[in-house]
């Protein structure tokens, strides 16, 4: 039996009380549009087993894996590699995904479409729906996409909740959790300047995904600590975010770089380019010279040799010593991530 088009694949590590109104929403929305559900839940929770793999007994696309405690990333892949079909959304176990029709069949999908994505709504339970996401990124070049992504997002990265297609999705994954030097939940901005670089993406208008956002209600202060915390579990100190603009140039430069991503060479590089341009600029323009970094004016220094400086080698070469100062080693790492994803060596682009 041929695999269904489309897959939803949940790594599931919530109780049962936490879980299941996002597990049985998904098992609807597959079983109407006859696409392929993946649960992997490594809770060890045998209560949560018992109420929700009956719902997918007696459908063939339906699986519901009782998996050994692991790692919260090797649960991702494990779902991941199950899911099989060609486009791939992952949701989280407290998100919830419904329809409302009967979705387009997308039978002729062209090489160049990398996702199907449905409207995706960022919602809190005091606030309600507070983000949209709707839009299709449909542009020829695929700096444009990235732009057209980035001035449609409305702060909130809410389009990754999309049906990507496998192999560009798996290739940008196993980078990202692979040798990129921190692992950090805050490069989803740069993962997703990688993806709408390799291609458009479509938009499904019959279905709606919910994500929920209630992790990152509350004050400033509380929402600063979350984004602390970001760098603080990759290894980063918590004074790495003020350097974020820094970061998210070289992680969007590399992923958009990738030897594997299917667009002509000449896009790739000018794409990255404009990818690193747009950071840097950024950056430089609220330059955080009274960080609490204990290195932070060396690295206000370091950064000076950036302005007005148009030449790609020298900025890859200030770069990795402001990366050394930011943390001893991750200059290093960064080269090493830059021949794993190039092939090539820090600062050569031909």
């Amino acid at each position: 039996m041929s695999q269904p088009q489309r897959a939803i694949g949940i790594p599931s590590n919530r109780p049962l009380e936490r879980s299941r109104e996002s597990i049985e929403s998904a098992v609807r929305f597959c079983i109407k549009h006859n696409m392929r559900l993946v649960v992997s839940d490594n809770s060890g929770s045998t209560e949560k087993a018992a109420a929700l793999k009956p719902l997918m007994q007696g459908h063939a696309n339906l699986v519901y894996l009782e998996t050994p405690p692991c790692g919260m990333m090797d649960n991702w892949f494990l779902t991941f590699n199950e899911t099989k079909s060609d486009f791939v959304l992952m949701m989280g176990d407290d998100d919830t995904i419904f329809s409302y029709g009967d979705a387009p069949t997308f039978t002729n999908i062209t090489p160049d479409v990398v996702g199907i994505r449905p409207a995706v709504m960022g919602y809190s339970d005091e606030n309600g729906i507070i983000r949209s996401y709707t839009s299709e990124i449909t542009a020829a070049h695929p700096t444009q996409r990235v732009m057209d992504h980035l001035q449609t997002s409305s702060g909130a990265n809410l389009g990754i909740f999309t049906f990507w297609r496998r192999d560009i999705f798996k290739s940008i994954m196993d980078l990202w959790f692979g040798p990129h030097p921190t692992k950090g939940t805050y490069c989803d901005w740069s993962v997703m300047n990688g993806l709408v670089s390799s291609g458009i993406v479509l938009r499904d208008p019959t279905s709606c995904y919910f994500y929920n956002l209630q992790n990152w209600m509350g004050d400033a202060q509380a929402v600063q600590q979350m984004v602390e915390k970001a760098y603080t579990k990759s290894g980063l100190p918590a004074t790495a975010a003020a350097y974020a603009r820094l970061l998210n140039a070289i992680d969007s430069f590399i992923f958009v770089s990738r030897t594997d991503n299917p667009i002509p060479a000449d896009e790739r590089f000018l794409t990255a380019v404009f990818c690193l341009d747009m950071y840097l600029k950024n950056y430089l323009a609220s330059l955080p010279v009274t960080s609490h970094h204990p290195r932070a004016a060396d690295i206000a220094a370091l950064s000076q040799k950036l302005v007005g400086n148009d030449s790609i080698p020298d900025i890859f070469a200030v770069l990795f010593d402001i990366f050394e100062a930011m943390d001893t080693g991750l200059g290093q790492r960064y080269r090493d991530f830059y021949k794993s994803a190039t092939g090539k060596d820090w600062g050569v682009f031909e």
